[in-house]
């Protein structure tokens, strides 16, 4: 049977900054997710992480490997645009058109 609830939207994103931060302060530190080298490494990321050192490495809590799709061609570039950054993209698009 689901269960419905009211989110603070507010809320949920503070306490997921805060437990993000946590990564980055306290890496050695248990989560209930994965983290670190190892998950990394599972992740299948390139040989060269074994050249990152471990302060660097051991915060690590990505969800996704970009290095799957492949290697970047010289004169290549990644954008990185962040969800909440388009969703007000968005926004203010239809504001202008309304």
């Amino acid at each position: 049977m689901a269960v419905e609830t009211e989110i603070d939207v507010q809320v949920l994103k503070s306490e997921i900054k805060k437990t993000y931060a946590s990564v980055s302060q306290e890496p050695e530190k248990d989560f209930i997710f994965p983290t670190g080298r190892p998950w990394a490494e599972d992740l299948g990321y390139p040989a060269e992480l074994a050249n990152v050192p471990e302060t660097a490495v051991g915060s690590f809590a990505g969800v996704a490997n970009p290095w799957g799709l492949g290697r970047l061609a010289p004169g290549e570039r990644v954008l990185s645009a962040r969800v909440e950054a388009l969703q007000r993209f968005k926004e203010e698009r239809r504001s202008c058109e309304g």
